[in-house]
């Protein structure tokens, strides 16, 4: 199922030729011959380098180290290989020509041993790109699928990878030379990313052999092991948080059994939060089948979300399209494009904006570089035309974000609706990043009924219908702020914290009058009043809970008055204290504060109150720094340090990096997204989508007059929803 090209084959046999001439003796007074000199038919042999390469997970002996001539993860007959020593070391005589120009590939096997853990039991395949020969390891593989799944430069998807998986230092190094934390929390990333892709590869190996949808080809165990390294690839934030509670157990080295027991355990769980099954795994490798191919010329746009829910009256949709008009290349040879979101409201009405998680995120502002904006509704964003590869340079909102994407792109002409839309359920991924929508919930609602009550078996796409595969890599993001969103901070008697169990009056205790909140109009004043000292209760019930009911237990402080939220995860909602079975929910709120005579920070990690969200008991997670700095005409804190937090049904913890934002007289909680590997988005183009949505306009029409219909026609020019293009 991997493409090669002519070229490719061509330079493959090329390359036989020169390693084979390589490999043979000689006599030693070719050297004294003129070039183009010597026996007939016979050339020099070119000149060559020798690469110095080392593969490690720990160092890796008997490794099959090669240069991938043809671009497709393996080492295959007529490639220049080599096998590792005992400290996982080789060096490969790479012509001269060639250098810098493939990646290279490490196909460790059952015959290969890992200094830290041991015989390898099961295979996986390790690289690193072309133009960083040197270290070969699961991160540099990263590393590297980013490079070939989106053309990124290789220092540009280091420094997405490094984000991803909140590492100290760079995932292109040799990590094994590298002392400290630093060290070890790269070690232990690398280790639970093996254990997690052969533990997948394990437990899938029955979708080997099942037929791949729209292909006639079957699943194969190569296929097997490249869905699974391409979905523990979207995962990066879950790999992150899981490092994070393991490095704690490799004290003792990575090594030692307390590591590599606990990074088995955590590997386990990365596994399962995957969601991968046979069913899914057969998704994958059908997204995988075909080669990326660049878009046309002509007018398109694509489906990547949708949604119903329970009543059939609730949905959303977001699509991109592009007019005409939008695919005339402006001054730098960029095309644009739209993005169109919809949803309905709790009014019965229906929401329209463009960029922004939700409606009422559609204001937030951010720094483009040279000014504070706004994204509208309808903005042209742009990017480059798509190579051969399918691959574009794309930037967002005028500097929102800016990355880099490829798309491949499968004909579903003549295929069910059913069976497209139950591939596109079964993906293991979020659609849009690692904290998107599940695809579980792609389609009709689960309590509308079934999907063959929506999509009759026999009822086929059109011709010109395609479902199309995207990656994107998010190499910049932009400060922003939420401008609905002010800080607000308690008074500064407040702000001391104190001990209400001694029977003195405290300030943060007082209910007459309650302690009350202002915004905060500086910087300096967040600082001051972020101190970081709760006001301690003794033990008590929930406020307006019933007698005999959940109990605080002997610790019982309150937090809120003298932190500030850097975010909130986890899903539980909230309940009437009166039906509350405990104290707490499973969330945790992420809280910062401030040590005052410098720019030290303390970040926390506090329970919710199950009952009202209020922040009690914060646990001190770790220390980072503040700075300030001034961004036109506002003045913005970032904060260093900021650790992962993860809760029950939020795996990935938080996928931004809070900043606080001082502008025109108030403070505002602001964010900068974090670099990442969108998960690969599923979207069907405007044929199939207009065939998708003429059905469920004919299904929910019939059925429920009240129903609001989808969009007929999507391929009509998008509506000028507002100004600032």
């Amino acid at each position: 199922m991997h493409q090669t090209s002519h070229s490719l084959r061509a330079l493959t046999a090329s390359l036989v030729a020169v390693f084979g001439l390589a490999a043979c003796g000689g006599s030693g007074d070719k050297a004294d011959m003129p070039a183009g000199d010597g026996p007939a038919g016979i050339s020099p042999s070119p000149p060559t380098v020798a690469v110095p390469v080392r593969v490690i997970d720990g160092p890796l002996r008997n490794a099959t180290v090669c240069v991938d001539a043809n671009s497709n993860g393996r080492c295959e007959a007529g490639e220049l290989q080599g096998r590792t020593d005992a400290d996982g070391r080789v060096t490969l005589q790479v012509p001269t020509a060639e250098l810098n120009r493939f990646p290279i590939v490490a196909v460790v096997g059952t015959d290969a041993v890992d200094a830290d853990s041991g015989p390898v039991t099961s295979p996986y395949t390790l690289s690193a790109p072309a133009d960083r020969p040197s270290v070969v390891t699961p991160l540099t593989t990263l590393v590297q699928q980013v490079v070939a799944s989106t053309g990124a430069t290789t220092d540009a998807a280091a420094a997405t990878i490094q984000s991803g998986l909140g590492l100290t230092g760079s995932p292109l190094v040799d990590f094994t030379t590298v002392s400290g934390a630093e060290g070890t929390q790269s070690a232990v990333a690398a280790r639970l990313l093996v254990r997690a892709q052969q533990d997948a590869a394990t437990a899938l190996a029955s979708a080997v052999g099942q037929p791949v949808p729209g292909s006639s080809t079957a699943v194969s165990a190569a296929d097997v092991r490249d869905a699974v390294a391409t979905t523990l690839a979207t995962l990066l934030p879950q790999v992150a948080a899981a490092v994070q509670d393991t490095v704690s157990s490799c004290t003792g080295g990575i090594a030692s059994s307390a590591c590599l027991g606990a990074v088995n355990t955590a590997a386990a769980a990365v596994v399962r939060e995957a969601e991968l099954t046979p069913a899914s795994v057969v998704a994958v490798v059908a997204s995988q089948v075909t080669p990326p191919t660049a878009s046309g010329p002509d007018p398109s746009g694509t489906l990547p979300f949708f949604s119903t829910s329970g009543d059939r009256d609730s949905w959303s949709y977001r699509i991109f399209r592009a007019g005409a008009a939008d695919l005339v290349p402006d001054a730098n040879g960029r095309t644009g494009f739209r993005e169109l979101r919809q949803a309905t409201n709790a009014s019965g009405g229906v929401d329209t904006w463009g960029p922004g998680s939700s409606f009422s995120r559609r204001n937030d502002t951010f720094w483009n570089g040279s000014t504070w904006r706004t994204c509208p509704a309808n903005f042209v964003n742009r990017q480059t035309p798509r190579d051969a590869q399918g691959r574009t340079r794309y930037t967002y909102c005028d500097g929102l974000e800016e990355g880099n994407s490829q798309r491949s792109i499968v004909d579903i002409s003549g295929r069910s609706l059913l069976s497209v839309v139950e591939q596109i359920r079964a993906l293991p991924y979020r659609s849009g990043s690692p904290w998107g929508q599940s695809y579980g919930s792609w389609g009709p609602d689960a309590a509308d009924g079934p999907l063959t009550d929506f999509f009759p078996p026999a009822q086929a796409f059109p011709a010109g219908s395609q479902l199309q595969f995207q990656t994107n890599t998010i190499v910049s993001t932009a400060i922003a702020y939420d401008p609905t969103a002010p800080v607000t901070v308690y008074s500064a008697a407040v702000a001391q914290g104190g001990d209400a169990r001694t029977g003195q009056p405290v300030a943060c205790a007082a209910t007459a009058p309650a302690p009350g909140v202002t915004p905060a109009a500086t910087l300096e004043t967040v600082v001051e009043r972020g101190l970081g000292r709760p006001c301690q209760f003794g033990e008590g019930g929930l406020p307006g809970g019933v007698a005999g009911g959940p109990r605080s237990g002997p610790r019982n402080e309150w937090w809120s008055t003298t932190t500030l939220s850097v975010g909130n995860v986890g899903t539980a909602a909230l309940v009437p204290a009166a039906s509350a079975t405990t104290y707490y929910n499973s969330n945790r709120s992420l809280r910062v504060s401030f040590v005052p005579g410098g720019n030290t920070v303390r970040y926390w990690s506090c329970a919710v109150r199950i009952n009202d969200g209020s922040l009690r008991n914060c646990d001190l997670l770790s220390t980072g720094t503040y700075t300030i700095a001034a961004l036109g005409d506002a003045r913005v804190m970032t904060l260093a340090g900021q650790p992962t937090l993860t809760a029950p049904g939020t795996p990935a913890g938080l996928g931004y990096e809070r900043v606080f934002v001082e502008r025109a007289g108030a403070v505002y909680f602001g964010f900068k997204n974090k670099l990442h590997s969108n998960s690969p988005s599923a979207r069907l183009n405007l044929v199939a989508a207009n065939a998708l949505f003429a059905r469920l306009n004919a299904v929910y029409g019939a059925g429920n007059p009240a129903w609001r219909p989808l969009p007929e026609n999507l391929s009509a020019d998008l509506p000028a929803l507002a100004s600032g293009n």
